[in-house]
């Protein structure tokens, strides 16, 4: 199994190196837009297809060098391989991605070279302790990367991979998540989402009462330029906890794989009151699934996801029925009378989901092996 991992690292820039990079991220964000405008209206998404129709053109609006100009097109149709339906669109502050022909890295020597409109441009390294335990020579070092600014800081994304070990447990662990218990795993261990609720409501009450006025003070404009981003980097540090709890809970059951939910598409099924689509529309399980993987990752546990219709209201004798869960929190079964939180149930019910398709998997490619022997068995028969 590899481990993925992004380091965000913060650059020293002088005035002149942040200004050049300022200009090209400008350029850059313009070759996005155009290209995505193009592959949209003319249904270019194939990025060798795309290449002829854009790069004369963007060479001559961007002034980009080529190397930036096709990195561009590259994420333009990255973009439109996971969702042909959308116009993508970038904002002005989208981040740059750049690649062995356009960025040199020098760890001993804390420094990297970045391409701008201007010709190469030097900044230098501001690493931690929590940056030096990568790049100690354990960890690969990949030759993509990509620069981004926030407020006047620009920060280089690094990304680093290494080959850890596969669990050979065959041990499982299920989690459901849910809005006011964020997660639950079958061995007990239950993970509360009310904190992450409560900041979503306060941020949002918060913005709304300062952007509703028409002629904001200097005072509002400062709290609201305070108050960016703070709700999401609040949140994260919530769900990489949960993260870090669930794969902790898998170490100590010796288990060697979390069944998680396949939730894609949620969204558009669920039908709920107006009151609650902050909550329902908002909430970060996409997020929190991919923490999981990254953490298990590093511990060599695989994350599986399985389908999630009916977890919360499947019964162990085997029973489906809406009536099962009778309030949030209760599962009753109308047959057998089993009685549990619902939340663990869901939980118990993803894990053994996984383990039967696991099971099926083995016995379809027993069957065709056997399938294939006997068919090769018959053509080697002598005809009569």
């Amino acid at each position: 199994m590899k481990a993925t991992l992004t380091l965000k690292i913060k650059l020293e820039t002088t005035e002149a190196v942040s200004r050049s990079l300022s200009e090209t991220q400008k350029s850059y964000v313009v070759a996005l837009n155009h290209t995505s405008q193009l592959a949209f209206e003319k249904k270019v998404f194939n990025s060798v297809a795309l290449h002829h129709i854009t790069y004369q053109d963007m060479r001559a609006l961007t002034k980009l060098p080529a190397n930036l100009v096709c990195s561009a097109r590259n994420v333009v149709a990255e973009a439109y391989k996971r969702d042909k339906e959308k116009h993508h669109r970038w904002k002005q502050t989208a981040a740059m991605r750049y690649d062995a022909r356009t960025l040199t890295v020098k760890i001993d020597r804390k420094y990297v070279t970045l391409t701008t409109l201007e010709g190469r441009a030097r900044a230098s390294l501001i690493l931690s302790d929590y940056h030096r335990q990568y790049i100690d020579g354990t960890w690969e070092i990949e030759p993509t990367a990509t620069v981004s600014r926030r407020s006047k800081v620009w920060y280089l994304h690094l990304i680093v991979t290494k080959d850890i070990p596969d669990s050979q447990s065959e041990a499982v662990i299920g989690v459901d998540s849910g809005i006011v218990r964020i997660a639950t795993v079958n061995t007990g261990k239950t993970f509360k989402g009310g904190t992450i609720k409560q900041t979503r409501e306060r941020r949002f009450k918060q913005r709304r009462d300062l952007q509703s006025a028409r002629h904001k003070s200097r005072n509002q404009r400062r709290l609201l330029k305070r108050l960016a981003g703070k709700e999401k980097r609040s949140v994260d540090w919530l769900l990489w906890n949960v993260a870090n709890g669930i794969v902790d809970e898998a170490l100590k059951a010796s288990a060697g794989t979390i069944a998680i939910e396949d939730l894609k598409g949620i969204r558009t099924r669920i039908k709920c009151a107006r009151k609650q689509r902050l909550i329902m529309h908002g909430w970060p399980f996409a997020s929190l699934f991919a923490k999981i993987r990254q953490v298990a990752s590093k511990r060599g546990i695989k994350v599986e996801s399985v389908d999630a219709r009916n977890t919360s209201r499947t019964c162990r004798c085997g029973h489906v029925d809406k009536a099962n869960r009778t309030t949030q929190c209760t599962f009753r079964c109308v047959v057998c009378g089993y009685s549990h939180n619902a939340d663990y149930v869901a939980s118990h019910n993803i894990a053994v989901r996984y383990v039967e398709r696991r099971c099926e998997s083995v016995t379809t490619r027993l069957e065709s092996a056997h399938w294939g022997r006997a068919k090769k068995a018959a053509a080697l028969q002598p005809a009569e």
